[in-house]
């Protein structure tokens, strides 16, 4: 007994050093992927790669963690990305804090629209929690559409300026690539931290028994909103990095399918699981590129994959069955 105990604590070791080796290795190739490609095209496809990266992590906290699929996402990220923007422009001071502070306050006041949101929708479920969340969607899409003395209309803000920390200017596409990577990671560190405390705990009962976890104390209209405000609050701070890397906004970047495919993205490589967003908004992203001189056609062939996908990997390419 105590010999299998021992090779039991023997393999837990293994995979642990495994799995640190793996991710030691792939930000080693993360940290000197631009220096390998002489491409500045795959620099740019790499900084979607990691913006969707971003996006993608924070809607799984609701639809991996939580368990209720949002269709919404796109109306937070907006919110961020907007906010981020005319606060920067308008607003505050011309400094190079400036920006910095707006991505903050964009996040910010994401996270207090997921609230908005969450406290009636989290109190219904399935269907008509995603008819909720795409409600939400469209009315920032159509309030960014139709408040033209601040947003602009459908001609969008042009000429965002680029970030900056002193003197040094984000002008550069492998800038942001070390931008949008430091962020992720971050932000992949806050979500693991919570994911494994007991906030992610409750997260995690709530979506396996609503009834149980409510036996058990945890107050569930508290821990969804908190999630909900969380995913939201990340989701607002890649709207405000976008802005910044396009130097352009407009309502058309935000467009319900928007949402439809960074819940694609969270589903194709296993909700729930943070290295299942990544693999699945790189993989996608990367989809997109090669489906491009397709474009009449790609969301079809993305449509067909995907009902393959749910048939042969119902929980995602790295879900566990």
């Amino acid at each position: 007994m105590v010999k299998v105990l021992a090779e039991t604590k023997a393999l837990k070791f293994l995979d642990k050093r495994r799995k640190w080796l793996l991710v030691g290795a792939l930000l080693a190739v993360a940290a000197v992927f631009p220096f390998c490609v002489q491409s500045s095209y795959l620099v740019h496809v790499a900084n979607l790669a990691l913006y969707y990266s971003i996006v993608a992590v924070s809607l799984d906290i609701v639809a991996g963690f939580l368990g209720e699929i949002s269709f919404g996402h796109a109306g937070f990220i907006a919110v961020g990305a907007y906010t981020t923007t005319i606060l920067n422009m308008r607003v505050l001071p011309d400094s190079w804090i400036s920006f910095w502070i707006a991505l903050l306050a964009g996040g910010l006041l994401a996270a207090l629209a997921g609230v908005v949101v969450g406290i009636p929708a989290m109190r219904i479920s399935g269907q008509y929690f995603f008819v909720v969340t795409m409600g939400f969607g469209e009315i920032i899409r159509f309030i960014l559409l139709n408040w033209q003395s601040v947003t602009n209309g459908a001609f969008g803000i042009t000429s965002i300026p680029s970030p900056s920390i002193g003197n040094f200017v984000f002008t550069e596409r492998f800038h942001y690539y070390y931008l949008f990577l430091v962020i992720l990671l971050l932000m992949i560190i806050t979500i693991s931290f919570l994911r494994y405390s007991y906030i992610g705990r409750a997260w995690i009962a709530i979506r396996e028994d609503e009834l149980a976890a409510e036996a058990m104390g945890i107050r569930l209209t508290y821990y969804k909103v908190l999630a909900f405000s969380i995913s939201s609050f990340f989701a607002g701070i890649g709207g405000g990095l976008l802005g910044s890397y396009l130097n352009f906004l407009a309502p058309s970047n935000f467009l319900a399918l928007e949402s439809i495919m960074i819940l694609v993205m969270v589903l194709l490589g296993g909700s729930g699981l943070i290295y299942g967003a990544l693999f699945g908004a790189f993989l996608m992203t990367g989809f997109n590129e090669v489906l491009r001189p397709f474009e009449q056609y790609r969301m079809l062939i993305i449509g067909v994959l995907m009902m393959v996908l749910m048939f042969l990997k119902p929980r995602g390419l790295l879900g566990r069955e």
